[in-house]
């Protein structure tokens, strides 16, 4: 009987692993054709972990100078997916006693005076971390992430203005990197450390992700992945934009690679487990999974209900999944899980143009493979053809605009140089505005753009993140000269 039995179970065993092989055959076939399909696709790295097995692979290019490839270990700029990784840590410190995240917001920060609207006393941390804080503050998270970091005194005085979102009030969710920026600016107060080094220490290190970092310096070692754009002027182009250590913040400030994302799965699968040791507490990892914010939401295909410590939840096809996104300029990361079936998939881009429909068609295809692969396969290869043929589009689109861009005219009243100059605003610091050659350039911390003429009188248009147009509004004084400018809902005063 026993012997009858080790034969069953063998037999299962070696089905198992045949199909695995099938799997990882179809899963690179597919990678390799959509490559070939897409036109100036750089490509993408992927991981899917099923049960104890893990599959990683990688199509396409890293680095457009000199094609460097793309690996299993090159770290990609993984925006928002820093979310889960961030609340885990936060769960950690909690349990440690070295932050409480029910304490109320006054009581966590007692030396800022906070506006007389806001319940400060009624906010907890716990709160930051689910987006149910019901607070605005676009500078802080503005300069956080895009033009640079400011010192200690002026994210005192960017806290302090904090506003309530009208939207979505305390206790509602609204999801923004706001909670998390405040929850970084709390624990480096709180332990004098950066919240860069303490993700090391209670997260990176002990799951094992050798080539993730939340330092910008440090993944340069490591040659990551280089921000792209399928539609420049020329095809396929990198851009300017890249993430220096003033912008790598804690709602959005991590590199990563695919193996260390499947490695994060294994943990998020295994409950804390990896490599057969328990390296986080299970109830604790239980616990940032556990949705405790309600949520009525699609991004695309992807339904959400609820949201945790870091972690979106809802259906996805047939498939009731828990995930995070992130996104930025050149730059997307899919991390998802469904814990029915002990499935775990993450892929990165460095590229944003078709890269979120990429990753629902190969999400799609690694959850329902399993259930029938010849329907996965097919539908997969009918929406890369789909992809294919909305990319020719998109570009043909992004050419028209930009012959459109250049072939308006100027609505400036004044000469180009008379506007020229610095201004200012107390909470997103300054913009500089310059001559080179005969148009108007704009620097803004580490941004940059040149303009382009708009529409209305005495306005600029100028993408300082590439793919974003925003305009700038002059408003000229008595003397008929610039006095002030407008950007993004503030404004700034000629100095």
């Amino acid at each position: 009987m026993k012997s009858f039995l080790f034969v069953l179970l063998s037999m299962f065993f070696t089905l198992q692993a045949a199909a695995w092989q099938d799997f990882q055959h179809d899963l690179d076939l597919l990678g390799r054709e959509l490559t070939r399909a897409v036109p100036d696709f750089p490509g993408f790295t992927m991981a899917v972990v099923r049960g104890p097995d893990t599959f990683v692979t990688a199509h396409g290019i890293s680095d457009p100078s000199g094609n460097k490839p793309a690996t299993p270990d090159t770290p990609y700029y993984v925006a928002s997916v820093t979310k889960p990784v961030v609340g885990l840590m936060a769960l950690l410190l909690d349990r440690e006693g070295i932050i409480d995240l029910d304490v109320s917001l006054a009581d966590a920060f007692s030396n800022i005076a906070f506006r007389e609207n806001i319940p400060a006393d009624r906010i907890t941390l716990r709160q930051l971390l689910d987006h149910t804080h019901g607070l605005s503050n676009d500078a802080l998270t503005f300069r956080l992430a895009y033009s640079g970091a400011p010192d200690v005194y002026t994210q005192n005085r960017l806290l302090a203005s904090t506003r309530v979102n009208t939207d979505a009030p305390p206790g509602t969710f609204d999801y923004s990197n706001l909670g998390y920026n405040i929850l970084g600016i709390l624990i480096e107060r709180r332990t004098g450390t950066p919240w860069q080094d303490l993700i090391h220490e209670y997260v990176l290190g002990p799951a094992g992700m050798e080539h993730s970092t939340a330092w910008a310096t440090a993944a340069q070692a490591w040659n990551p992945a280089v921000p792209m754009t399928s539609f420049g002027e020329s095809g396929l182009e990198a851009l300017y934009l890249r993430k220096r250590d003033n912008t790598m913040q804690s709602a959005g400030g991590m590199y990563m690679s695919v193996a260390d994302a499947a490695r994060f799965l294994t943990v998020q699968l295994n409950k804390g487990r990896v490599d057969g040791e328990q390296v986080f507490p299970e109830k604790l990892i239980e616990r940032s999974q556990h949705m405790t914010a309600t949520v009525d939401a699609e991004f695309g295909p992807f339904k959400r209900t609820g949201y945790g410590v870091g972690w979106y939840a809802g259906p996805f096809n047939d498939h009731h999944i828990i995930h995070h996104f992130g996104g930025f300029a050149g730059s997307h990361a899919h991390i998802s899980f469904e814990p029915a079936s002990a499935t775990g998939v993450a892929i990165l881009f460095n590229e944003t143009n078709v890269s979120g429909q990429v990753a629902a068609i190969m999400a799609a295809f690694a959850y329902d493979w399993p259930l029938d692969a010849a329907r996965a396969m097919e539908t997969a290869r009918n929406s890369i053809r789909q992809v294919a043929a909305t990319s020719h589009s998109l570009a043909e689109r992004y050419n028209a605009q930009r012959h459109h861009l250049s072939a308006r005219s100027w609505t400036l009243s004044r000469p180009a140089e008379e506007y020229m100059g610095v201004y200012l605003n107390a909470e997103y610091d300054a913009i500089y505005v310059r001559m080179e050659g005969e148009t108007p350039v704009v620097r803004m911390g580490n941004l940059h753009a040149r303009a382009t003429a708009f529409t209305r009188p005495d306005t600029i248009r100028l993408e300082l993140i590439p793919g974003e147009g925003r305009v700038i509004t002059f408003f000229m004084g008595d003397a008929g000269q610039p006095e002030a400018l407008e950007f993004n809902g503030a404004r700034f005063e000629r100095q």
